[in-house]
């Protein structure tokens, strides 16, 4: 069907429909780009900050396994101290386990990294049996000359040995302060991207509406020249042709199916 032969007020709808269906589309458009950003914010701020926050709180935790360790030797296992340490050091591999299962399950992407944080500090409590077996068969050192020679030994001994311990903890931790600070970086990166995202569908969308409005314009100027104004005042003047007595005129628009093709027939 040609627009000719539209009826005028469809003719006069079709601008509105264009703005309308492009209204329509601005809004799918905003709200599928607004959707993505807020996965985005929500995969940042609800998954990747609070494992950030979980690494630090498995970090801190592991460096009281060495000073846990320490209290060991120095106290004996009745004391408020010995019981205190041994109570942190019985703890330590589920609270770390723990946080560290969490951090996988947030980060699926770092499930490796977080794995070889967990075995390495595994593999320090392993280690650290050996000083728990002094412990366990040997006074606190706050015997102090009240020790045996042998004893004194294996706490002297035991002390190294968590020693070294603290040092491959305080390692680790480095390591895992480090990952973290990476974590942060790209945290700041994807927000700053967010925020790039968020302008660039503004202006698209002030843009669009901008050209909808254009084009709506232009549509409607054209359809109320070219295909009513014209056509009327092509009529007029045949009309006034008409009334002047000139029979010969030619009328346009009778093949029109619309109200002026039935002025014209």
């Amino acid at each position: 069907m040609r627009i000719d032969d539209l009826k005028l007020r469809t003719k006069s709808l079709i601008p509105l429909a264009i703005m309308a269906a492009t209204i329509l589309a601005m809004i799918a458009f905003g709200a599928l780009r607004l959707d993505s950003i807020g996965e985005t914010a929500k995969t940042i701020i609800q998954q990747r900050d609070r494992a950030t926050t979980l690494i630090t709180r498995a970090s801190r935790r592991m460096i009281l396994l060495p000073l846990s360790l320490l209290g060991s030797v120095v106290y004996d296992d009745d004391s408020p101290e010995g019981r205190a340490a041994a109570s942190d050091y019985r703890n330590a591999p589920a609270e770390v386990a723990k946080l560290l299962d969490e951090v996988q399950r947030l980060l699926p992407d770092k499930a490796a990294e977080i794995a070889a944080f967990g075995a390495r500090f595994a593999a320090l409590l392993d280690k650290s049996k050996g000083v728990i077996s002094v412990q366990e068969n040997a006074p606190g050192l706050t015997h102090g000359a009240a020790i045996a020679p042998g004893d004194l030994v294996k706490l002297v001994h035991a002390s190294q040995l968590a020693a070294e311990i603290e040092t491959s903890v305080r390692a680790l931790a480095k390591e895992m302060t480090a990952f973290n600070e990476g974590m942060l970086i790209a945290n700041a990166a994807a927000g700053a991207k967010l925020e790039e995202d968020a302008r660039r569908a503004i202006l698209a969308l002030t843009v669009g509406g901008f050209a909808a409005t254009l084009v709506a314009g232009a549509v409607s100027l054209w359809l109320t020249r070219a295909k009513i104004a014209n056509p009327i005042a092509r009529m007029v003047e045949a009309m006034g042709a008409l009334a002047g007595g000139d029979l010969s005129v030619e009328i346009q628009g009778c093949k029109r199916l619309d109200e002026i093709g039935a002025m014209a027939r």
